[in-house]
């Protein structure tokens, strides 16, 4: 559905062709990019016309509003879903990491 209307990305000017990469062989965002610098530039772009945007939603969305409209991202009908990992050297465990990762399971579970 959105095959030929350009993917923006938000994205300081460093770490662009990584992102672009990671949208396009991981996730399967085929075809033309546009960047943002900022969510105010981002917005601007969605708003105009110029393409839409990716967005990771965990929780409430924070900058969303009825300007934009949102809809899910999709592969052969199903939701295209992330797996979310953390890692700490073995000889670096403690408390403090322990309930890090405790709260970060909570919070992606």
């Amino acid at each position: 559905m959105l095959k030929n209307i350009p993917c923006i990305l938000m994205i300081h000017p460093a770490g662009q062709k990584e992102e672009q990469t990671y949208y396009k062989d991981v996730i399967g965002i085929k075809g033309d990019y546009l960047f943002a610098d900022s969510v105010q530039e981002a917005r601007l772009k969605i708003i105009t016309g110029q393409g839409y945007m990716p967005v990771d939603v965990i929780g409430d969305p924070v900058w969303s509003d009825s300007t934009i409209d949102r809809i899910p991202l999709v592969r052969n009908g199903d939701p295209v879903r992330k797996t979310y990992c953390a890692f700490w050297r073995k000889d670096n465990s403690g408390y403090y990491i322990e309930d890090f990762s405790d709260m970060l399971k909570e919070a992606f579970a």
